[in-house]
């Protein structure tokens, strides 16, 4: 499945590419203008072109992991912030573009929205899904039955662990037990 993908992923680059060198030139094709002609048309296309890219190289890459500043993040959603950070700070060199903070930041919520996507898709289970909580619901009230789990339970402290997936979220891996 990842080979017809890593073709679909080269072919939305190639086609973003193309966007971008029309921009850069001010020589936009009059369809893709009309696409962005409704208020805030500019800002969905940045989140959504950005979301389907990210989601494309990240299941492309299996949403493969890579650890940055001491965090692990999806390695294809930080190559796209790199380059769509990038592309967007290289509009102040060309007279047609516009450079815009509000740009990248729906451009950034993409590509977050694209690689937790593919991250709940690759792993076939959102990380936090209901069953998951009934699963955990149902596990704690076992536990708070049996008293010699419950006075163990009840001296340890809850430990957190890091999942993989954008935005961060910590999940606990042990509760203690109520009264």
């Amino acid at each position: 499945m990842k080979a017809p993908l890593k073709l679909i992923s080269a072919i939305f680059i190639g086609i973003l590419a193309a966007i971008v060198v029309g921009a850069d030139k001010g020589a936009l094709p009059e369809f893709v203008q009309s696409l962005y002609s409704f208020r805030g048309g500019d800002k969905i296309g940045h989140f959504l072109l950005m979301c389907a890219l990210s989601w494309l190289i990240n299941m492309s890459l299996g949403a493969r992991p890579a650890r940055l500043f001491s965090r692990d993040v999806l390695l294809g959603s930080a190559v796209v912030f790199v380059l769509v950070t990038l592309e967007e700070v290289s509009q102040l060199f060309f007279k047609s573009r516009t450079f815009s903070l509000l740009d990248l930041s729906f451009s950034y919520a993409g590509i977050l929205c694209g690689g937790h996507l593919s991250s709940m898709l690759i792993r076939r289970k959102p990380q936090h899904s209901m069953m998951s909580v009934a699963r955990n619901l149902s596990l704690v009230m076992n536990i708070s039955n049996n008293t010699s789990i419950r006075r163990r339970a009840r001296h340890s402290k809850p430990t957190y662990k890091k999942t993989l997936g954008m935005p961060w979220r910590a999940s606990i891996s042990a509760m203690p037990a109520g009264d």
